[in-house]
């Protein structure tokens, strides 16, 4: 599992395809502080890692 924080929300990755309350995310979920949420339609592999560079949320996966 990866974490970070992007727009003052906690991201989280890995290999889950859902969060507490049965929400799906594939892969990676958003935390705002009150609730989890997906991150647009997820990811397609693992999350390997995660980072912010200007402004932006990289994600690290398995593209192969």
């Amino acid at each position: 599992y990866s974490l970070t924080v992007y727009q003052d929300d906690l991201i989280v990755g890995g290999s889950f395809d859902h969060v507490p309350g049965g929400i799906t995310v594939n892969r990676i979920a958003r935390w705002d502080g009150s609730g989890w949420h997906a991150v647009d339609d997820g990811v397609d592999d693992k999350v390997y890692g995660l980072t912010v560079f200007d402004d932006l949320l990289i994600v690290l996966t398995n593209w192969g």
